[in-house]
């Protein structure tokens, strides 16, 4: 049925399966309490326990000393934001799940006691679509040496998978820029293809045409890791810039019928964490 927004759809009725995060015509749901603030204020990105290497080194080894990200104590310059599509819907619903910290649910971060994850203290919300980006990294000094620059990181995944109308994926994808406004996927081997499933019957994500979510049809992380596992990928030399980022990409969508955000988590899953990473 048309929504107050124009094209936005709608959840019609109300279902308790656990699952989806949308919104009904009458839903006035805010970001729940329990919930953090999605946008992490610390700063800073070197780990001041890592020295340069002396003697020698090149300033592309200066430059990448101590370029250390492991979210002990704060995001360390990272920042994460819904993608602008869900941003200007206008809706009071919580696309962006992001969170740094410890985790709790009987999970751990892989080491120390804090990572990044999509909900540190249970499943996600159906509906989101967001990105965790990371401050801006100079890799010119690299770029000068023609230096290969290899980026790590350990994480751990478990999204949805149902099959709705066909096999469908929420998922997520690494992406890097050299300007921070083009991106381009990094080349990892990903597991398989996201499917976003936009509905359920007459529950729907809002904003849910073709396009809505960014990573729908794309390359990524589905189903699930199994536990932590580490990945690395070389960074293009085109991309060793001044103003070279790293940013990871998700979308969920509508995996049961349901117009309550918190009761939506009941029928996703943990979702994706990352701890260490690395540039070097």
């Amino acid at each position: 049925m048309p929504h107050p927004l124009g094209r936005h759809l709608v959840l019609l009725g109300f279902v308790l399966m656990g699952g989806s995060a949308c919104a009904t015509a009458n839903d006035t749901a805010g970001t729940p309490d329990a919930f953090p603030s999605r946008t992490d204020g610390s700063s800073g990105m070197i780990d001041a326990g890592a020295s340069p290497d002396s003697g020698g080194s090149s300033a592309c080894d200066q430059a990448l000393a101590g370029l250390r990200f492991d979210f002990e104590g704060g995001a360390e310059g990272f920042v994460h934001s819904p993608m602008p599509i869900a941003l200007a819907s206008g809706v009071d619903w919580t696309f962006d799940h992001w969170e740094q910290g410890s985790v709790t649910a009987g999970r751990s971060c892989i080491s120390g006691q804090e990572c990044f994850g999509t909900n540190l203290d249970g499943n996600y919300i159906q509906c989101q679509r967001a990105y965790l980006v990371s401050p801006t990294i100079d890799l010119s000094a690299c770029a000068a040496e023609s230096r290969d620059v290899t980026v790590s990181f350990q994480h751990n995944y478990n999204f949805w998978t149902g099959n709705e109308g066909g096999p469908k994926f929420d998922g997520g994808l690494v992406e890097i820029s050299a300007d921070g406004t083009n991106w381009q996927s990094a080349t990892v081997l990903y597991p398989g293809t996201i499917a976003i499933n936009p509905n359920i019957g007459s529950f729907a994500c809002i904003e849910n045409e073709p396009g809505e979510f960014y990573v729908d049809g794309k390359d990524g992380y589905v189903g699930t890791s199994n536990g932590w596992v580490s990945e690395s990928f070389v960074i293009p030399q085109a991309l060793a810039t001044v103003t070279f980022q790293v940013r990871f990409v998700y979308a969920t969508g509508v995996s049961s019928q349901t117009s309550d955000q918190i009761e939506s988590m009941a029928g996703t899953e943990p979702g994706w964490f990352l701890d260490n990473l690395r540039l070097q």
